[in-house]
């Protein structure tokens, strides 16, 4: 109900400004009257604006998002700011582009981009094995897909997909392919930093941290609760082509100048075992995303602590 369908835009959706539309102070999914999660914007923009775009990890839960864990930590250390929640459920990189304008009227001094998840689980940036030799067997099997799922019901489709026992099985075919994924999207993400670049804002990109490694057998708690992509059944498939695009986003961050936070390298050390701080393959727990919160804050913090208001 706080989702809304694009009127200009196909396949696009957007948050319902003043959501809900009742004087109900206690409802957890506010959406402000500018469109995003969160309480009103401050029009004076009297402090450091943060604009924190991704998608539904970026959202939150209903009780704790990490915009909010970010605010609070730096307001606590003596620099005041302005977090806005940019996350939409279900967002990809092209979907932020399609709002660009509307992040850039709102003016903010730092912007933090933290997506990828939609993208990585889309067939579209996917070519198996056997694929990558014909197009037309790629777009065969996805017709298929999408007849098959138009038959039993979106809904049916999904649990069907969450039913699936993952086949955790290291160095296949399958993962030595996934290991040379080109995630064709970048550009994208290339496109969004240049027009913030453009308005003198400063920019950092961040990695996805998921459930999934290449370098550490999934637990069976891991096996349980994690979700995969319809293209593969297999998890050490997510982790390879996760951890291409993140190396990916080092390259572009270094490439465009901009900050990096390099959040999938932190959690190797930091969210152990991983199973603790994940409700599914990407989504954190409450705990999970208040310990992102924090150590966003921290790495902002040397950087935008001496920066000053236009």
């Amino acid at each position: 109900p706080y989702e809304m369908v694009s009127p200009s835009v196909g396949g696009h959706w957007g948050l319902r400004a003043g959501y809900p539309l009742s004087n109900d102070s206690n409802n957890q999914f506010h959406i402000n009257q500018d469109g995003m999660r969160g309480p009103e914007i401050d029009k004076d923009h009297s402090r450091l604006r943060i604009l924190s775009l991704g998608d539904s990890v970026t959202f939150g839960l209903a009780s704790v998002t990490y915009p909010r864990i970010l605010e609070d930590v730096l307001n606590e250390t003596g620099i005041p700011v302005e977090v806005i929640n940019g996350g939409v459920e279900g967002y990809a990189p092209r979907n932020l582009l399609y709002e660009i304008e509307r992040y850039v009227s709102l003016r903010p001094n730092v912007v933090t981009i933290f997506i990828g998840w939609n993208a990585l689980y889309s067939p579209t940036h996917w070519l198996t094995e056997f694929e990558r030799f014909s197009r037309l067997i790629w777009f065969a099997r996805n017709v298929s897909r999408n007849v098959y799922r138009r038959l039993v019901g979106e809904e049916a489709y999904a649990r069907e997909m969450l039913r699936r026992i993952p086949e955790p099985t290291n160095n296949t075919a399958e993962v030595i392919y996934a290991r040379e994924y080109n995630p064709s999207y970048l550009g994208q993400i290339e496109e969004l930093v240049e027009n913030f670049q453009k308005e003198g804002t400063q920019v950092f990109l961040i990695t996805l941290p998921g459930l999934f490694v290449s370098d550490t057998d999934p637990s069976e708690k891991a096996l349980k609760v994690g979700h995969l992509p319809a293209f593969t059944n297999n998890p050490y498939v997510l982790a390879e082509i996760t951890e291409r695009y993140n190396q990916s986003l080092r390259v572009l961050a270094t490439r465009q100048g901009v900050g990096l936070i390099d959040l999938a390298a932190w959690s190797n050390r930091n969210l152990v075992p991983r199973e603790e701080f994940f409700t599914d393959s990407v989504h954190l727990t409450s705990e999970g995303l208040r310990k992102i919160g924090v150590v966003i804050a921290e790495q902002l913090k040397g950087s935008i602590g001496k920066k000053q208001m236009p």
